[in-house]
């Protein structure tokens, strides 16, 4: 009898290891995840999926059928674009992206078994989100990851493509009026002086060291213009390392544009039309000239310097206007 109970007795204390190292196992914890996300707004670093078709698309008048698509990032950096809906399950084929500077807030997250789910939506200029524009991204950790994984190291990784932005709304600019003349008080240190950037730009001459594009459009997007007579204005993007992107869809929506029309550059250059700014970039109207006069039927190009959430309170005027000065310059070189 005394063997039997030891016995048991080393059965259950067997038991309760392998317990207690599954729940040791277990690191990851949803609510921790939950209270460290819910509510925040973020910034991706990653090109945030919207809507795609399949490859073969089944029409609806006359159109491929888009549906909500899932932006799928894997731990070495990889992205894939995935439609989840319903019965439906493929890989994207032509898809609609987010702008660059699109901002979010984390409305839901969900563990799945191979990976962390966020739903986010899009929040442009408004601390309040859209839920009709929203974005699903997908953090592809593996099968077990909730086990083999901790909270931080979740966190960490989601703080490496979705960084928080805590201050969007404090550095939106006032839209009841011309951003471009809008005068704020300083606060937190030197701002941009958007009216004297105005008055040293507008109208100016200049000779761009990069094309601009007037009109674009990507392969990636269902075309639905009736010739290249149609393609939709695009906007040349400058990011702070120098490199430039093309955007080649109005709205909150983007996608860069591999098919650009740039605007043609003669010997008396083009000449800046209005300077706008938004919470993340200031915006140059860049006008296609003859004779000193704007031609209406080129379509403006549209300049817009990616200086980072917050740049109207951490830079000022000189060194914007560095910025600008280094790509659309006065002179021919």
């Amino acid at each position: 009898m005394r063997k039997i109970a030891n016995s048991r007795s080393a059965t259950l204390f067997v038991l309760l290891n392998v317990c207690f190292a599954i729940g040791l196992r277990a690191q990851v914890s949803t609510a921790g995840l939950n209270e460290a996300l819910l509510g925040k707004t973020v910034a991706p670093t990653v090109e945030v999926g919207y809507e795609a078709s399949t490859k073969n698309p089944m029409l609806v008048n006359g159109r491929p059928a888009m549906f909500p698509v899932k932006t799928q990032i894997y731990p070495d950096g990889r992205e894939f674009y995935r439609i989840e809906y319903g019965i439906l399950h493929a890989d994207a084929d032509k898809y609609t992206t987010f702008k660059r500077e699109a901002v979010f807030q984390i409305t839901k997250i969900e563990a799945k078994n191979d990976c962390l789910e966020i739903e986010m939506p899009v929040s442009i200029n408004s601390s309040i989100p859209d839920p009709k524009l929203k974005a699903y991204i997908q953090l592809k950790f593996g099968k077990g990851w909730q086990s083999s994984m901790s909270t931080d190291q979740v966190l960490a990784q989601i703080e490496r493509y979705l960084p928080k932005n805590d201050d969007v709304a404090s550095v939106q600019p006032d839209v009841t009026k011309p951003s471009s003349v809008v005068m704020t008080p300083a606060q937190n240190g030197v701002r941009v002086n958007l009216a004297a950037l105005d008055n040293l730009l507008a109208g100016k001459t200049i000779y761009p060291t990069i094309k601009i594009a007037s009109k674009g459009i990507s392969s990636r997007l269902i075309i639905t213009a009736n010739g290249p007579d149609k393609l939709p204005p695009a906007i040349t993007l400058v990011f702070p390392d120098g490199h430039v992107e093309y955007d080649a869809q109005p709205g909150p929506l983007g996608s860069r544009a591999d098919q650009f029309q740039p605007l043609p550059v003669f010997d008396e250059g083009l000449r800046i039309g209005r300077v706008s700014a938004a919470d993340s970039y200031i915006e140059i109207e860049v006008l296609f000239t003859s004779k000193g006069v704007a031609v209406s039927n080129i379509d403006p190009g549209h300049v817009r310097f990616m200086l980072g959430l917050g740049w109207q309170s951490s830079m000022t005027t000189e060194s914007v206007l560095q910025a600008i000065v280094k790509i659309l310059p006065d002179k021919a070189e």
